[in-house]
């Protein structure tokens, strides 16, 4: 009976049986440290992607005019200016008798057109900013 518990209490069954638990323990911190980890770089990927779509969304509505920020502006062009205080390029046109002026950024299109055309401009209304730019200009023949 001695030998037997002698056996038991042997150095080599008791460091079997320690690096057996040692390796299970060992594995389920790997399994858990493998899950935080995947979970922390879904998360860290999930938030870079939506700000990196969301900015490059807002870069390319720089130049699209969406609902609500393009106009149309109808009647007889009369003037195409530049004025140094503000600093800014404006149009007049004539519509039904009543004279409108609008502040607008540079444009080329507007310099080709003659006075007394009867015209269509579209421009976009930028979001903080007290100007508009020109999109397109368009000749109507009166009739």
């Amino acid at each position: 009976m001695l030998k037997e518990a002698n056996q038991l209490y042997s150095p080599g069954v008791w460091h079997s049986f320690i690096f057996w638990i040692t390796t299970v323990l060992i594995a389920l911190l790997v399994l858990i440290k493998k899950e935080a980890i995947s979970t922390a770089l879904k998360k860290g990927a999930t938030f870079v992607s939506e700000r990196f779509w969301k900015w490059l969304r807002g870069k390319l509505a720089l130049n699209q005019p969406s609902d609500g920020n393009g106009k149309t502006y109808k009647g007889v062009f009369e003037d195409y200016w530049y004025e140094s205080m503000p600093d800014r390029w404006f149009f007049s046109f004539m519509h039904d008798g009543i004279r409108s002026t609008v502040r607008i950024n540079e444009s080329h299109l507007l310099g080709k057109l003659k006075r007394g055309t009867l015209v269509e401009v579209d421009t976009i209304v930028r979001h903080n900013h007290d100007y508009e730019s020109v999109t397109r200009t368009r000749e109507i023949s009166k009739g």
